[in-house]
């Protein structure tokens, strides 16, 4: 019989599970819908335009919209 570490709390391993499971079920969800968005699509660049699949352009906008998110923050908040 294995021992218990007693610095670790009682419900940890069920919630590495639930952890688990969310992942799982998010990388599905997720290559769904790439599966489901792979139509190409025109997008209007700053300086031209370029045709690519609708799942790079979303990608690219939430990771522009994630960079926003990170900088705006530190930008308003004064160094202390």
């Amino acid at each position: 019989m294995a021992e218990t570490d007693p610095t670790r709390p009682r419900g940890a391993k069920d919630v590495n599970r639930g952890r688990r499971w969310a992942l799982i079920v998010l990388a599905v969800v997720l290559l769904l819908f790439m599966a489901l968005n792979s139509q190409k699509v025109e997008v209007n660049l700053i300086f031209g335009s370029a045709e690519m699949p609708l799942i790079f352009a979303l990608l690219i906008a939430a990771c522009l919209g994630a960079l926003v998110g990170w900088v705006v923050p530190k930008v308003r908040r004064p160094e202390r």
